[in-house]
């Protein structure tokens, strides 16, 4: 793409399925679907681009490879199905992460998030199986529903002390995630129905103090939990808990 252009329009390659790559110079903005199931897309150079709109690279399945250091506005939708998507980096420019961003990025096994974004959408990295490692910014406030639902590597959360509320099924089916860190001191209020439904590896798991509400079910199906401390104000019958976990009120 010539120098000469500074935006991509919407639809502008929507569904060119032959594209495999693209260089663009000077573009700092990419529209809704500008290039939508461009199927064999494997590479492309977006130095400029501020702004990537909604489904701009949905299902682009050869995707591998992409470096966005100047993005500031992720779409929804932006990149869902990139199944082959293994690195993304940008630098700490990003403000707005969009729903679905990342939704079904099979092979994407790490992302850092050190920008000033302070919600973390509804399914942003739902599915996404291959993802061991990910970075919470310091700026987040609210991780939605679903957000980190179905990502099955994922091992370790540590959540900042700007965290203010968890939404239902935000971690559920992450049957690998051994470790929550809350942060300290903690600033989190509110845990979601099913937040940790089926976190199956987790075997302790420790409520700040400023925690006011936990959703029903919310440690449903976390067969290898043994112990919990939880805030005494904290009614525990309805958490999903088995009968066989140790529960430590203060």
């Amino acid at each position: 793409i010539p120098s000469s252009v500074t935006s991509i329009g919407d639809y502008a390659f929507n569904e060119c399925s032959s594209i495999t790559l693209i260089s663009i110079h000077s573009a700092t903005s990419i529209g809704k679907y500008a290039f939508n199931k461009c199927t064999k897309l494997e590479l492309i150079s977006i130095p400029s681009v501020t702004s990537i709109g909604d489904f701009a690279f949905n299902e682009c399945s050869s995707l591998a490879q992409m470096s966005i250091p100047s993005v500031k506005s992720i779409g929804d939708f932006a990149f869902n199905r990139c199944s082959s998507l293994t690195l993304i980096s940008f630098l700490n420019l990003l403000t707005k992460l969009g729903s679905y961003a990342f939704n079904e990025c099979s092979s994407l096994a790490q992302i850092s998030l050190s920008c000033p974004i302070s919600v973390i959408k509804s399914c942003s990295f739902g599915n996404c199986r291959s993802l061991a490692y990910i970075t919470i910014p310091s700026s987040c406030t609210l991780i939605d529903e679903r957000a980190f639902a179905d990502c099955i590597l994922l091992a370790k959360i540590t959540l900042p002390s700007s965290l203010k509320k968890i939404s239902q099924y935000a971690f559920s089916n992450c049957s690998s995630l051994q470790v929550i860190v809350f942060g300290n001191p903690s600033s989190l209020n509110s845990i979601g129905e099913c937040a940790f439904d089926n976190c199956s590896s987790l075997d302790n798991i420790e409520i700040p103090s400023s925690v006011k509400s936990i959703g029903y079910n919310a440690f449903y199906r976390c067969s290898s939990l043994k112990f919990i401390t939880i805030p005494s104000s904290i009614d525990v019958y309805n958490l999903g808990l088995l009968s066989n976990v140790v529960i430590h009120r203060f």
